[in-house]
């Protein structure tokens, strides 16, 4: 029995948000005077959710942040992310193999989302990928464009997430 649609997380599963990720955050945090390095996003931020990213930063700096912060970390993080991903070893060689197989890419980070439809679904070109978007938004999905692979280096190393 074949099911009728596979659905994959997209962090993780398809490619790795959080080199990407941590680099934007160090970069948020330095220009507003906090400098920090992306060794030391990936050591205290990663794989954590925003309000404890956000406690972790006050804990460190001693102070909190500018009322605008996420606004303006969001914003430059989705230039960043609309770059493309590194993808997870072995994620489009199995895509590769799914030929006219029904699926969707979901996420639950509105960050990630918003440049998923440039996410590889298949070495098909006229594939096209429902992408289920954020939770809050449950039950909206759009169809995007033909999925282009380009989005998703091949070339940088992926690295395993870590959380915790």
């Amino acid at each position: 029995m074949s099911p009728a649609a596979i659905i994959f997380d997209f962090d993780g599963v398809i490619a790795d948000s959080e080199v990407r990720a941590n680099r934007t955050l160090a970069e948020s945090l330095t220009a507003i005077g906090l400098p920090t390095t992306y060794e030391e996003c990936l050591r205290d931020y990663c794989g954590h959710n925003w309000q404890e990213t956000e406690r972790r930063i006050v804990q460190r700096f001693g102070r909190p942040l500018p009322a605008d912060f996420r606004e303006q970390h969001r914003a430059r993080a989705q230039i960043r992310f609309a770059e493309g991903f590194a993808p997870v070893p072995g994620a489009l060689a199995f895509l590769d193999t799914l030929g006219d197989q029904p699926r969707a890419i979901a996420s639950g980070s509105r960050i990630i989302s918003g440049g998923m439809s440039t996410a590889p679904t298949a070495g098909n070109a006229g594939s096209r990928t429902p992408t289920f978007t954020s939770p809050r938004r449950r039950g909206s999905a759009s169809i995007p464009r033909p999925a282009s692979r380009s989005r998703i280096r091949r070339s940088a190393p992926a690295r395993r997430s870590r959380r915790g």
